[in-house]
């Protein structure tokens, strides 16, 4: 099985031998990131490697890495994520600017001026179902459809306080919002743009860092600064005191992983493995040095995991 991991500041190339050795290729800003921040790892329909850097947007076609930032016209260099819309176009999440639409040639940009909700970008999706653009912000959610923008933020008092959002995910046709020491919310675009408190979501916490829904019902979620937490149909398991989840990933063996961010206080951090019987580090395996994990993507067509740190 081979793999490929980014951190930071170098991206890892690791391959699992019969002998169970790992190896690793290291590469960094010498080698064409505009920087070693990674915030996110998208892999497009035209199997092109994007990737989100406090430096720029940087497209890696398996050979070169090309940047596209402000003065290609760019809303914001700080790009914290990526999706794709149906007809192919990019979606770019970009802290402290807005967002910005790249159909391989040119970007379209919208802000606060344009309707956003609020310019710290923190997360974007698209809908399949409402084709829509999801945008989750550090104050406030965001629906964009057929060029109309639908917010949702304390200031609206639709919500108990800001919202923080740090999980997009959807489940029967609703929209569900996790937020970071905030209540966790349904929004109902075929029903008036409904929202309502979520209920009988299974965990009991506030402070949700980040979430990952599997299609077997298998849900992963960072549950605050304390660790992990894993939901089955008939089972919890909490992984506490591994540091504060940001990245969440699942291999075609079965094995679930956990990119962890220590900010100083919430360690360890690392990169973790979960077989099924144990959560285990995998820095030292790896030879990975940096403990600010922040996000992992599994390619299922190529079997390689790329995982991306917040090291300078």
């Amino acid at each position: 099985m081979r793999w490929l991991l980014f951190t930071g500041i170098f991206i890892l190339g690791l391959q699992l031998s019969q002998a169970q050795k790992y190896h690793s290729i290291h590469i960094d800003t010498e080698q064409g990131l505009p920087d070693n921040t990674i915030r996110d790892i998208y892999k497009d329909s035209r199997s092109i490697i994007w990737i989100a850097t406090e430096g720029g947007l940087v497209r890696y076609d398996g050979n070169t890495f090309t940047t596209y930032n402000t003065t290609n016209g760019l809303i914001g260099d700080r790009v914290w994520s990526i999706t794709e819309d149906n007809e192919g176009n990019l979606w770019l999440g970009c802290y402290g600017a807005g967002i910005s639409r790249f159909d391989g040639q040119h970007f379209i940009n919208f802000d606060t001026v344009s309707g956003l909700v609020h310019s710290s970008v923190r997360l974007i999706k698209y809908s399949k179902k409402h084709h829509a653009i999801l945008v989750g912000t550090s104050h406030g959610f965001s629906i964009l459809k057929d060029g109309i923008f639908h917010n949702f933020s304390k200031r609206e008092g639709q919500v108990n306080r800001d919202m923080l959002v740090t999980g997009i995910e959807e489940q029967n046709g609703k929209i569900l919002v996790f937020n970071f020491g905030s209540r966790d919310y349904t929004i109902d675009p075929e029903n008036g743009y409904s929202i309502a408190l979520q209920k009988e979501r299974g965990f009991d916490t506030l402070d949700v860092s980040s979430i990952k829904f599997f299609p077997d019902s298998t849900v992963m979620y960072g549950d605050g600064r304390r660790g992990l937490c894993i939901i089955k149909p008939d089972t919890m398991i909490r992984f506490p005191h591994i540091g504060q989840v940001f990245g969440i990933a699942r291999d075609d063996d079965g094995n679930l992983w956990a990119g962890s961010w220590n900010d100083g206080l919430s360690p360890p951090g690392g990169l973790y493995k979960y077989d099924g019987k144990q959560m285990r580090p995998m820095n030292e395996a790896f030879g990975i040095y940096s403990i600010k994990g922040w996000k992992l993507f599994y390619d299922k067509d190529t079997h390689l995991l790329w995982y991306g740190t917040l090291d300078k």
